[in-house]
């Protein structure tokens, strides 16, 4: 897997990280010009060992149309 090695195997520390930087900046490549967005981080325990970070973002968030076109539904 590419860059493995900067991924966190320690759910703990996941979960430390995720107290500390609460929120992700978003960025995309938008269709006219690149677009950012600021969404809250949740932990999700589950699939892998290190459990998983998730984020929302509403579907009336500007960036959702162009996320919309590189992510499955």
């Amino acid at each position: 897997m590419r860059c493995a090695q900067y991924k966190h195997q320690d759910p703990a520390l996941v979960g430390e990280i995720l107290k500390t930087f609460p929120f992700a900046a978003i960025l995309v490549n938008g269709t006219k010009w690149p677009v950012v967005a600021q969404a809250p981080m949740t932990y999700r325990r589950g699939e892998t060992s290190a459990g998983a970070v998730e984020f929302h973002l509403a579907k009336a968030n500007p960036i959702a149309d162009d996320l919309g076109e590189i992510l499955p539904p």
